[in-house]
């Protein structure tokens, strides 16, 4: 059945590499992810799978993605911002779905971790409301990145 593949490759990940680099980045130091470079990602995942035949696996990837990232506003406010929502989505377009709902559970675990050692941390005055998601969301690529590769 043609458009179901994955169309992750080379260009993909290393695309995705940068996206989530820069986003990390801009997320510690803003706590937001700008909208230019998830759309960035988002179009350059597009034209990767609609040349290797997968657009509607990428297309699906992309919204099951972000409904796996915004499940947690189900139990709160404002628990996951609409920038890693977005950035989530963009990333589905280029992993594909497999890889793309193993990198979210990763930073989820991370992010628990995060949480409850950040709470456990009673000598710390001025704890962070909001903890910056894409740095979690690039380790978690990085993991899958090397399980993926299967370097050892």
């Amino acid at each position: 059945m043609t458009g179901w593949a994955e169309a992750s490759g080379p260009a993909a990940w290393l695309t995705a590499t940068a996206m989530l680099a820069i986003a990390s980045a801009i997320d510690i130091r803003k706590r937001r992810i700008p909208n230019w470079l998830s759309a960035g990602g988002f179009i350059t995942g597009l034209v990767i799978a609609y040349t290797h035949d997968a657009l509607f696996g990428a297309i699906t990837a992309a919204l099951v993605s972000m409904l796996a990232m915004s499940s947690p506003n189900l139990f709160g406010a404002g628990a996951v911002g609409a920038g890693d929502v977005k950035l989530a989505g963009a990333m589905g377009v280029l992993l594909g779905m497999a890889s793309v709902l193993l990198i979210i559970g990763a930073a989820a675990c991370g992010a628990f971790v995060a949480i409850v050692l950040l709470n456990r941390m009673d000598w710390i005055r001025m704890r962070p409301n909001v903890i910056p998601f894409a740095p979690l969301l690039l380790g978690g690529y990085l993991l899958v990145a090397w399980v993926r590769i299967g370097v050892t």
